[in-house]
């Protein structure tokens, strides 16, 4: 049975780490020949601390199999607007394709707009198919992210 639940990033974090280092960064990551994903825990569980994140867990039968975290902030450009990010978002492939990806993004959206948040953004990798996913879900596309990172520059020199 699909659960989803929100839950303490203390709790979710020893069982989010393999499926965080073991398939999401190695499918999200770019330039990760050159960097590797290593996330910053002690400041994710001081935002979990002082309430400034969700963590949404998927979970077939106890077992975690996506996750959807994400910031509430106040955004400095919209002043009065209640903003969040989705900062990581992942379910295992073989759960992909029904509808419990669907499920997640609009659990994680519904327990945000209980708490006041009036705009969800994230990003989504031009080289998966999840943008498809976000229209389906109502999104719509503001912009797109660029980046020029000195680590691949560095060694694109190289080679």
């Amino acid at each position: 049975m699909i659960t989803y639940t929100f839950e303490r990033w203390e709790t979710l974090w020893p069982e989010m780490e393999p499926l965080m280092y073991g398939l999401h960064a190695p499918e999200v990551s770019f330039f990760q020949e050159h960097m590797q994903v290593k996330l910053d825990v002690e400041h994710h569980q001081k935002m979990d601390d002082l309430g400034y994140l969700d963590n949404l867990a998927v979970r077939d039968d106890g077992k975690l199999i996506g996750y959807c975290i994400t910031g509430k902030y106040n955004n400095p450009h919209f002043v009065g607007v209640r903003t969040a990010y989705q900062l990581h978002y992942f379910l295992q492939k073989n759960y992909r394709g029904k509808g419990i990806g669907k499920t997640m993004f609009r659990t994680a959206e519904q327990h945000l707009k209980v708490q006041g948040i009036q705009c969800v953004s994230t990003g989504a990798k031009k080289s998966l198919p999840y943008a498809a996913v976000f229209h389906k879900l109502g999104w719509t596309e503001v912009e797109t992210l660029f980046a020029k990172c000195d680590v691949a520059d560095r060694y694109s020199r190289i080679a």
